[in-house]
């Protein structure tokens, strides 16, 4: 499942002036409606599903981007199109401006695993303000699609049975942690696992032995993350953490270990 494959051209608008949040979400359910795959669906289902979704929080997450999305039980596949609004939009966003761009996913129920990492994808696209900017920037529809699908760098696929890897993650630096499971969820890992750890040093400092190297009984920040990838994909997912972190060699808090897999069936929901 690529990007290119699954964004719809009909999908994409550009619009003048402004609206409110309510009437946006409209607009996005009879957009989306123009598409084969919902074309049958009707407009209010789609709508309630997407104003459940904004219930639960805004998906305005800043930097003039939202990412409205929902699941509809039945449907056979993924609709990805875009609005565009160059004078914003007040969406409720996390860092409270207004909303230029906005980059809708409806997905089927049961594929929620592919849903997440479209997510993930899209959200990686968008960080970048000068990219936001160039789309919001653009005067036809064909253009802003260009723009987007210019940075989608990696293919967002299903797991098959191409080769995998085993990778082990231990993560020391909180502020690392958010960002290289959004790259994971991205690659399309087909299986992810999370474990809270302590550094050794929780356990030691119990020991008589080697309690005069701590002077401090606190609990440090140590995740692991246990995940399968595809074998082609390990050199990609090394470069985009070392675009986190720096030099893997270099800095501390982070390693990362691969084993290639020489079985491997089934898949964990995220």
């Amino acid at each position: 499942m690529n990007l290119l494959d699954i964004i719809c051209e009909k999908c994409i608008q550009i619009r003048t002036g402004t609206t409110d949040k309510d009437s946006l979400l409209h607009e996005i359910a009879f957009l989306a409606r123009k598409s084969s795959v919902l074309q049958n669906v009707p407009e209010k289902r789609i709508y309630d599903a997407l104003k459940y979704r904004e219930n639960a929080g805004s998906t305005g997450f800043g930097g003039y981007i939202a990412i409205p999305h929902c699941s509809l039980p039945g449907i056979s596949d993924f609709v990805v199109g875009f609005l565009i609004y160059p004078d914003g939009v007040d969406f409720d966003a996390l860092d409270g401006r207004d909303t230029k761009l906005f980059v809708f996913i409806i997905g089927p129920s049961e594929k929620r695993n592919e849903h997440i990492q479209l997510l993930a994808a899209i959200s990686r696209i968008l960080q970048t303000e000068t990219v936001v900017q160039e789309i919001v920037n653009a005067k036809t529809v064909t253009s802003a699609l260009d723009s987007l699908l210019r940075y989608a760098t990696v293919s967002v696929l299903a797991p098959g049975k191409e080769k995998q890897s085993l990778i082990h993650i231990f993560i020391q630096n909180e502020d690392w942690f958010s960002d290289i499971l959004q790259v994971l969820s991205e690659i399309g890992s087909s299986s992810i696992s999370v474990i809270e750890a302590n550094d050794a040093s929780y356990y030691l400092q119990t020991m008589p032995l080697f309690s005069g190297f701590f002077t401090e009984k606190a609990r440090g920040f140590h995740r692991v993350i246990i995940t399968s990838i595809r074998k082609s994909l390990v050199n990609e997912l090394y470069r985009q953490i070392t675009m986190i972190t720096g030099n893997i060699e270099r800095v501390k808090g982070l390693v990362i270990i691969t084993q290639e897999i020489s079985y491997w069936n089934g898949e964990l929901n995220y």
